[in-house]
């Protein structure tokens, strides 16, 4: 299992190589799908921060403590020697590649549909800001 932070900083290197825009909405969204999918593809999380409920989907709040400072505007980073398995790598990249060039709204109303994490929490518990249960994302990633 990796850090978030490491899985934050490897989809923002990987977007800014591949040219593509990526804000902090995106991001986001971006880590909250990596986690389902590798959840789903190798039965293990992908990392141990929790989820927020919040207004505009998913967010986990260390990642958004970092890089609240960028705002709407595109995040600049380049690292080097993260710390990601080989098949956390495929993960992330899988989400990358699928979802890396969709419009961050697109990403905010796929990540509310009834059936996700975030509309159980936010919506039908009336949870505005609450933690997305380790158990309810992995029975959403079992169920897709």
């Amino acid at each position: 299992m990796t850090s978030v932070y490491d899985s934050a900083e490897y989809i923002i290197t990987e977007m800014n190589r591949r040219e593509v825009e990526i804000t902090h909405l995106k991001l986001q969204k971006l880590l909250y799908f990596s986690y389902i999918y590798h959840y789903k593809k190798n039965n293990v999380e992908l990392f141990d921060e929790n989820f927020n409920a919040w207004a505009y989907g998913p967010v986990i709040e260390e990642i958004y403590k970092i890089y609240k400072k960028y705002r709407d505007l595109p995040i600049k980073l380049q690292r080097k020697n993260l710390n990601l398995s080989k098949m956390e790598k495929e993960s992330l990249n899988f989400v990358i590649e699928t979802l890396g060039f969709k419009d961050p709204f697109d990403l905010v109303k796929i990540s509310h549909s009834k059936d996700a994490p975030w509309y159980r929490v936010f919506i039908e518990n009336e949870s505005q800001g609450g933690i997305i249960s380790k158990n309810e994302l992995i029975r959403y990633a079992i169920t897709m």
